[in-house]
């Protein structure tokens, strides 16, 4: 029973999003406004991803290198390996 109005309750909000959704779009239609669409480009989102990560790593490797530098006294004690 609670399954059927968990699964209702979705689908109304699905159905009500859905709505809006149209409507904003018939509204830009009848104003003239051009409408783009624009689907989403799978390459560049994982070229975008790629970079991100070589991006975190080199900061991470920065960040160890400040931390570094922080914490010398003038011998090797409190050192943090620099990760290649």
């Amino acid at each position: 029973m609670i399954d059927t109005i968990i699964i209702c309750s979705i689908f109304g909000v699905f159905i009500m999003a859905s709505f809006g959704f149209g409507m904003n779009f018939a509204m830009k239609v009848m104003k003239g406004q051009e409408v783009k669409l624009e689907l989403p480009n799978p390459i560049k989102a994982i070229n975008e991803h790629k970079e991100k990560k070589e991006t975190e790593k080199i900061m991470d490797k920065l960040d160890i290198v400040a931390e570094n530098i922080d914490n010398y006294d003038g011998t090797g004690a409190y050192q943090k390996e620099i990760p290649r």
